[in-house]
């Protein structure tokens, strides 16, 4: 048996959008097509299924990463009590992301390709970023990133983080191996949100 809806969401200055779903109940299948939502300055496109083997492709382009303010601020609440030092810094700046979402529905795999460009983090300013993206219930990864200072330097290499259902904590397992190469110390605070007592620039590997 299979439904087929259109659900267009409700016009307003905030969000805007169409969502097509079918669903297939002998094998409990939703089949999702020509589905968008847009807001003045991000839209998520979305095509695929979403079952026990879901392949479900996804498309985000942000034209101005300060609109996602408020879904910040919303995780840093949602992470409060679990990790008390979790908080989410300032974003500017354009990013766009493809990928795909995979595996069970109960438990899903994010993967895909993600890049920014005139990114400012915390008061630092970069002129591109490029990761793949790994993301799961216990894990998130960036790999192959690709940093570029707005100036000079360059941080390249890997992160992971280890999440407990969805959730970072402070006792989270991080695994670092970054290499930075001519980066302003200050560039380096700033997106730490801490202050060393050296100037200049760094260069070498963290891991």
């Amino acid at each position: 048996h299979r439904d087929l809806h259109s659900f267009p969401t409700r016009r307003s200055s905030d969000l805007e959008g169409k969502i097509n779903v079918a669903y297939q109940g002998t094998n409990s299948t939703i089949t999702v097509s020509d589905s968008y939502l847009r807001s003045a300055a991000t839209q998520v496109a979305l095509s695929g299924t979403l079952s026990d083997q879901s392949n479900l492709k996804i498309e985000v382009h942000a034209n101005d990463l300060r609109e996602l303010g408020p879904l910040a601020q919303s995780l840093q609440s949602a992470n409060a009590q679990s990790a008390p030092g979790f908080g989410t810094k300032k974003l500017g700046g354009s990013a766009n992301f493809q990928g795909n979402i995979n595996g069970p529905l109960r438990d899903p795999r994010i993967i895909g390709q993600m890049s920014a460009s005139d990114l400012d983090f915390n008061g630092s300013h970069w002129r591109t970023l490029q990761a793949a993206v790994d993301l799961s219930s216990s894990n998130v990864a960036l790999l192959h990133v690709s940093l570029r200072g707005k100036e000079q330097g360059e941080l390249a290499g890997t992160a992971r983080v280890g999440l407990a259902d969805w959730t970072f904590k402070n006792d989270s397992p991080v695994n670092l191996q970054i290499t930075a190469s001519k980066l302003p110390v200050s560039d380096i605070e700033l997106l730490a949100g801490q202050q060393y007592p050296i100037t200049g620039t760094v260069g070498g590997t963290i891991s």
